[in-house]
């Protein structure tokens, strides 16, 4: 896998630039809801969707200074530049 030395993140299989990553702005927030990690961590147990700077999405449970993955892995939160809450999971409607 090449690694572009410039950003530190492998490079797409494709050569394809990543031209959806944006630069960090100002805001800990962004319009969509997710929060910079430099600005706040989540809270322990917190359901979170986290986007680390390797460009990778995971979901998993708060705990101290990891996420719990699906899959039992752990994935640590100082690899993360933003996270948002998981939405409550949808409730069964009873026809």
């Amino acid at each position: 896998m090449k690694i572009n030395m410039e950003r530190q993140w492998p490079e797409p299989k494709d050569g394809e630039p990543r031209l959806h990553i944006k630069e960090r702005g100002n805001s800990p927030v962004t319009p969509g809801g997710w929060i910079s990690c430099s600005e706040r961590m989540p809270a322990q147990d917190d359901w979170i969707l986290i986007y680390s700077k390797h460009g990778e999405y995971m979901a998993g449970q708060v705990q101290g200074e990891y996420v719990e993955l699906s899959d039992g892995t752990l994935s640590w939160l100082g690899n993360a530049l933003f996270w948002i809450p998981l939405p409550e999971p949808p409730q069964e409607v009873n026809q």
